[in-house]
């Protein structure tokens, strides 16, 4: 009993160490190309470095992680090139959840999705970015499950999941913040007037606006 109970504490600290790791990468703590040192994460997480080598691996699988023979484990850095590749798919994916859920639409989620938008707002206005990046995250994902297609769903978050690794980069711009939240506020008065079309343009101009602010971040950077 103690050994079958080992096994499933185990189980759950791997996956924990996995999680805590994965949010690190991709709320932006971790720097992408930055080399990920077993020894000092072990230290941070409180755990001995089995489960930060079972997390890398499996991030590494995600594509969040490069190994680097001889060197070490690094986070991915995205060229511009594979970003706007993702941002291309993304956009007609995000676009198509919008039409999908159009049709679905009821008072409750009118109601939850306005929920969620007054919480961007709420992360605007106290300029904490990593609370905008989570709602905003939290938006997207609704929108999705409300459309209720399983492979749009699973194509999207793989998308999401490589996008994220740069995102953090665009709301850091000064103007993005506020102009996002103004298009997430048409997007919702869309959807609460049934203007399917007005709510794919406001999806599209939401999208298309961080995606030129990533591409313009980045060229800063790595200029």
């Amino acid at each position: 009993m103690n050994g079958l109970e080992g096994r499933i504490g185990s189980r759950t600290l791997h996956e924990s160490v996995y999680k805590r790791l994965r949010e690190f990468i991709l709320d932006g703590e971790i720097t992408p190309g930055d080399r990920l040192d077993e020894r000092q994460l072990s230290a941070i997480l409180g755990v001995s470095r089995t489960p930060i080598r079972d997390a890398m691996g499996r991030l590494a699988t995600e594509g969040l992680i490069d190994y680097r023979p001889h060197q070490g484990n690094f986070i991915r850095v995205l060229t511009l090139k594979e970003f706007d590749d993702l941002y291309v798919v993304r956009v007609e994916l995000e676009c198509l959840a919008v039409r999908l859920a159009a049709a679905r639409v009821t008072p409750d989620f009118l109601d939850r999705l306005a929920g969620i938008v007054d919480d961007t707002e709420r992360a605007v206005r106290e300029n904490d970015l990593t609370a905008l990046a989570h709602a905003d995250q939290r938006m997207h994902r609704f929108i999705v499950e409300s459309a209720d297609n399983v492979a749009l769903a699973a194509s999207l978050d793989r998308i999401d999941t490589l996008i994220r690794l740069g995102r953090s980069l665009a709301n850091r711009q000064p103007e993005i913040p506020d102009v996002t939240a103004r298009q997430r506020r048409a997007l919702l008065r869309a959807f609460q007037e049934s203007d399917v079309d007005a709510a794919t343009n406001a999806m599209r101009e939401h999208i298309e606006t961080v995606r030129r602010a990533l591409a313009g971040a980045l060229t800063v950077d790595r200029g």
